[in-house]
């Protein structure tokens, strides 16, 4: 029996896993013996891997929870994180939403208008600089994604990655 509850923390049982798992209102998922801890599926989102009849079920606690604690009557197909901490599975951090409307959270907009106004210098917008060296914009912010100059992601030339070699043969 699991005997680690926090306070303010109710659990409910997994749809489709009713006799096997069940959910916390904190984000927290427990089979019959323990709290199963959950992994990173490489995009900051928490998942665990469910079994039942044999089979292995890999699931995202934000949906866990959301399933069994936040009623969805418009059917809406996806999970925001409020705060736009993926980690933060909590259901006080859950709502159902719509694309637009997840992309619009407030938080989210903030967080992308930061990142666009890194790609800037001297408040020039980067793909305009790159249009003006005859570059591709996807190139430019790939290199300044991953820390060059911006005079160096400009002039370095693109390089040929063809893997189609040309072979000569000889008689």
């Amino acid at each position: 029996m699991v005997r680690y509850a926090l306070k303010n923390e109710c659990w409910r049982a997994v749809i489709g896993f009713e006799s096997l798992y069940s959910v916390s209102s904190l984000g927290r998922v427990r089979g019959r013996e323990k709290i199963l801890k959950p992994s990173d599926n490489g995009k900051g989102y928490m998942t665990v891997c469910l079994y039942k009849d044999g089979k292995s079920y890999r699931k995202y606690v934000h949906r866990l929870v959301a399933e069994a604690f936040i009623p969805n009557p418009d059917n809406k197909p996806q999970i925001d994180h409020i705060d736009t901490v993926k980690t933060n599975n909590s259901v006080e951090n859950l709502r159902w939403a719509t694309p637009e409307e997840n992309g619009n959270n407030p938080t989210t907009r903030l967080l992308q208008f930061k990142k666009q106004s890194r790609m800037h210098l001297n408040g020039i917008p980067a793909n305009y600089i790159a249009s003006l060296y005859g570059l591709d914009n996807s190139i430019v912010w790939h290199r300044l994604k991953r820390g060059w100059s911006l005079h160096k992601a400009c002039t370095t030339p693109k390089r040929n990655r063809s893997s189609s070699k040309k072979f000569e043969i000889l008689t």
